[in-house]
């Protein structure tokens, strides 16, 4: 008898091609883990009432609002959904043979092919019969955005899109665009950025959608990050992720501009962008045709994400954007300031390298995590760790050269090492009571070692051993007394000892 083998599901596919996972995971900056992966797809995600399950899915929809989801509460989940999303927008070679055979992937209604025959229409491609159209989903108490005009892509796709629009009746919804949080809503508005449709059979290609920011979201990314004047790094690391994971259009770029940066950081940021526009010869330009062009001061209209040229276009200006916000970011160099950052009693050594490379991106222009710095970068974080950690990391031979992650381990078996605040305690206050002791005996300060050493003594001294009533008290033996010890008597006849340079000779 043959035995039972279980069906692969998409969470134990990912578990096995985890590598791919990670891959896709390492764009937030984050090292993601079997473990923590299993226990958010089969517990925590399970909770957030979307029906995801425990199995995981490669459904598309429940995705997007377990992601939505994670990025309102849970920002520490967000390198996780993030990853997988990624893994089914953009499938590996072994996940594109599973995606079209998967149970949990939607089945989209396909437009007819140009020239296809009035009777095929009731069908689907694939031969069967088409289900009647969805009832339209309850509408949101939030307001829904309608996205951005865009012009026709080119002449010959606006002639393919008229001529696949004429084709269908009129009460075939066509994959309706959606909410953040995943509610479909009517009437659907065109196919916009900055969404991919879910994967469409036959000759159809997939399309992007127009999914605008929620208020909330703004909301958060504005109030849980510092400004961009008190801690620039940390906005540009968010908007790093956001362009990753939204794939945000210029009308966007310009709303996250509005929310979170004032109006004078906004003019930098602008100014310091153009200077990076480059010109045919790969030298920046200031021809205002080129500017125009890549970095665009009002609303372009033919930047389609839909097309080839669009979606080019979008990721040279979000590039184009965080060059200018790492540029605004930088100050006048000021190494004092770099000096100043200095280990704190009770600072981790991790949390100290990174206020110390935070100072170095803000205050000069040397990037900290670049291999040509990196003796610069240690010699800096050895000399101005704390002083227990400073003295035995300096112990080290050419520590300059030696990789940081090997000088953080090592300062971290240090800091752990430590003694605790109330052993700290304890130990200050042995020396206060060995000082008043010590002055009440008229004696020099002793060392709390020397202290707890003479109470023992005296604590010794103190215990009274009860002898018999012929019990010697020198040698302990019955029989005599210590008078009549002859242990005694022949210590006393032995003749005394001579030292000579510390050297006793009988």
């Amino acid at each position: 008898m043959g035995q039972n083998q279980s069906t692969p599901t998409p969470l134990s596919l990912i578990l096995t091609h985890f590598q791919d996972y990670r891959r896709a995971a390492s764009v937030f900056g984050l090292h993601v883990k079997k473990p923590v992966l299993r226990t958010l797809c089969e517990v925590e995600w399970t909770s957030f009432q979307v029906e995801w399950p425990p199995q995981g899915t490669f459904d598309l929809t429940l995705i997007y609002k377990v992601h939505d989801i994670v990025f309102s509460r849970h920002v520490d989940q967000i390198p996780y959904i993030g990853a997988w999303r990624t893994l089914i927008e953009n499938p590996p070679d072994w996940l594109k043979l599973l995606l079209p055979l998967s149970p949990c992937l939607p089945k989209v209604q396909a437009l007819p092919l140009k020239g296809s025959p009035s009777g095929a229409r009731n069908k689907n491609l694939d031969g069967t019969k088409r289900l009647p159209p969805l009832s339209p989903a309850p509408e949101e108490e939030e307001e829904t955005y309608r996205p951005p005009p865009y012009s026709s892509r080119s002449k010959n796709t606006s002639q393919d899109a008229s001529d696949q629009e004429a084709s269908p009746s009129q009460d075939t919804p066509l994959s309706p665009s959606h909410t953040r949080s995943g509610t479909p809503f009517h009437p659907p508005p065109p196919a916009l950025p900055l969404r991919p449709g879910p994967p469409l059979q036959g000759e159809v290609r997939p399309f992007m959608t127009y999914v605008p920011f929620s208020t909330s979201d703004l909301y958060n990314w504005k109030f849980q990050n510092p400004s961009f004047s008190e801690k620039p790094q940390t906005l540009i690391s968010l908007l790093e992720t956001i362009f990753v994971t939204h794939q945000p259009t210029w009308d966007d770029c310009q709303q996250l501009l509005q929310v979170l940066f004032t109006t004078e950081e906004q003019d930098k940021i602008r100014r310091e962008a153009q200077k990076l526009v480059m010109g045919p010869n790969g030298q920046p330009t200031e021809d205002p045709a080129v500017l125009e062009e890549v970095f665009p001061s009002s609303h372009p209209e033919n930047w389609d994400p839909n097309t080839p040229h669009g979606r080019r276009s979008l990721t040279l200006f979000r590039q184009t954007l965080l060059g200018g916000l790492r540029a605004a970011a930088c100050r006048p160099t000021n190494m004092s300031k770099v000096t100043e950052v200095i280990q704190g009693a009770e600072e981790s050594p991790s949390a100290f390298l990174e206020r110390l490379m935070e100072a170095y991106r803000t205050f000069t222009p040397i990037d900290p995590e670049a291999p040509e710095n990196r003796r610069a970068l240690n010699l800096a974080f050895v000399s101005q760790a704390a002083p227990d950690i400073r003295k035995k990391l300096q112990k080290l031979d050419g520590f300059e050269g030696k990789n940081l992650s090997e000088l953080v381990e090592i300062a971290q078996k240090v800091f752990n090492n430590r003694d605790s605040q109330e052993d700290r305690q304890t130990k200050k206050l042995s020396r206060v009571v060995a000082a008043v002791l010590d002055a009440r005996e008229g004696r020099g300060p002793r060392t709390p070692k020397e202290f707890w050493s003479e109470q023992k003594k005296k604590d010794k001294q103190r215990v009274k051993v009860s002898l018999g009533k012929y019990q010697c008290a020198y040698c302990k033996q019955e029989g005599h007394w210590k008078k009549d010890c002859p242990n005694l008597a022949q210590r006393k006849t032995r003749p005394p000892q001579v030292s000579v340079m510390g050297v006793n000779f009988d």
